[in-house]
């Protein structure tokens, strides 16, 4: 379902330029409220959302176990990764030490920077 149907709208976000934004004062929720439509919000129903992978074990909108990481399939984690990079010409990405939104170069529309998207 995920390489299906979710995959596939991230893509088309993506190309179209279509980031969205955290909604400035809105809780971190299980429903991805806290995001307008966009990237980051597929991005977010993918891996947390019981539609997707289903990582928010404990519904608090966050990952922030190592059990709630592990339900993250590798696989989806790398083509999530490949698609943002390709996407901002390789300066936005979900893999590494450090929350890569974070970067000085990571610059999605008037957004300077993403900290704390998925805290």
């Amino acid at each position: 379902m995920l390489h299906k149907y979710r995959i596939p709208q991230l893509e088309i976000d993506l190309n179209n330029k279509q980031f969205g934004s955290r909604k400035i004062g809105v809780p971190f929720t299980s429903s991805g409220d806290h995001f307008e439509e966009g990237a980051l919000k597929t991005t977010y129903t993918i891996l947390l959302r019981e539609t997707g992978a289903g990582a928010d074990l404990n519904k608090n909108g966050e990952i922030d176990t190592r059990e709630e990481a592990n339900q993250m399939p590798g696989e989806t984690l790398r083509e999530i990764e490949d698609l943002w990079r390709k996407a901002t010409s390789n300066n936005c990405g979900w893999i590494g030490d450090i929350n890569q939104f974070n970067d000085q170069h990571c610059m999605l529309g008037s957004e300077p920077q993403l900290n704390n998207t998925f805290k």
